[in-house]
């Protein structure tokens, strides 16, 4: 199956946090039983009737499609409330619950400026499944810090982009994400006007591991 590139990562949740509240404060697997080998890849997915055999068909291509599930790793940065931060990432996605739903789980190291010691500052997982009825995919994501939310994730040809409206700042965050074969390309945005502008504070670049 050929994959276009695509923008703008899940992870660094927390970074991104972080970065809005310092912007607030500055002014704030299973594969379908066949699946295209040429062409594009759909930016939706193709409906799978539900049977008396199968009644979760749907949800389970619609999963399938997305074909995110490995482990990846790479690196980024991110602007944090004392600057701009380098980092390490690691995301892993696992088909769940017979290829229902997605797990994803982030973790990111950076070191500390003074010391160089390696510190954990991004730790996150989120649950993606297809909702049927409201024909969307839907992401809920938490941070160990203990932020948590919903969001939809809208495909778009070359990728997928999600976001949410921060409470703490009035801000919105937007994560933009492309993915190829094998290498996954994530953007971060803030907007403070009601996203009639937008402010990158987070860019990473991953690979599939083995890759």
């Amino acid at each position: 199956m050929n994959r276009k590139p695509i923008i703008r990562s899940l992870t660094i949740l927390s970074a991104a946090l972080a970065a809005v509240c310092s912007a607030a404060a500055t002014a704030r697997a299973q594969q379908p039983a066949t699946a295209p080998e040429d062409g594009p890849r759909p930016s939706v997915p193709a409906t799978v009737p539900a049977s008396e055999s199968d009644p979760l068909a749907e949800r389970r291509a619609a999963i399938a499609r997305l074909d995110w599930a490995g482990e990846w790793e790479g690196t980024g940065w991110a602007f944090t409330r004392s600057g701009r931060s380098e980092f390490t990432i690691h995301e892993s996605i696992q088909p769940k619950l017979g290829g229902v739903a997605l797990l994803v789980q982030g973790l990111g190291r950076s070191k500390h400026p003074e010391t160089g010691e390696e510190m954990v500052t991004h730790d996150a997982l989120a649950v993606l499944t297809w909702d049927p009825a409201g024909d969307r995919y839907v992401f809920r994501h938490y941070t160990a810090d203990g932020h948590e939310g919903e969001s939809v994730l809208e495909p778009f040809e070359d990728g997928w982009r999600w976001g949410f409206r921060d409470p703490r700042g009035g801000v919105e965050v937007r994560f933009t994400i492309e993915l190829g074969a094998d290498s996954w390309h994530e953007i971060g945005e803030v907007s403070r006007d009601g996203g009639a502008t937008w402010q990158q504070m987070l860019e990473m670049t991953l690979r599939r591991a083995g890759g």
